[in-house]
């Protein structure tokens, strides 16, 4: 296996693809539909998380980098209330924390090359 680390974590690269994404989302839509969150912060959040994919599967890790930024932002800022929502807000900023590890990985190896 191929193994990318930062900072903040180490992940297997095989496991953390594009498919990651649609856990995220998946995780976010099933937050909406047991009411753990409005359909409008979920609207709000997936926005910069459907951008940060694109900019992935552009080849733009760059940009990938920069809006999953803001999707953690805007997940810390916009989920907040009771413990449901404090675990939602850690769930999704963990699995987004993986993702941009493995972006920020990717970008640190081409600007070393």
């Amino acid at each position: 296996a191929t193994y990318i680390s930062s900072e903040a974590v180490t992940v297997e690269v095989d496991v953390v693809d594009v498919r990651y994404f649609a856990k995220i989302r998946a995780a976010v839509n099933a937050y909406v539909a047991d009411g753990t969150t409005s359909a409008k912060t979920a609207a709000n959040v997936l926005e910069r998380l459907d951008r940060a994919e694109t900019a992935a599967r552009a080849g733009s890790e760059e940009r990938a980098i920069g809006f999953l930024e803001q999707f953690i932002a805007r997940v810390e800022n916009q989920v907040k209330g009771d413990a449901a929502d404090v675990a939602a807000r850690n769930a999704l900023t963990a699995d987004a924390a993986l993702l941009l590890a493995y972006y920020q990985a990717m970008e640190d190896a081409e600007n070393v090359a």
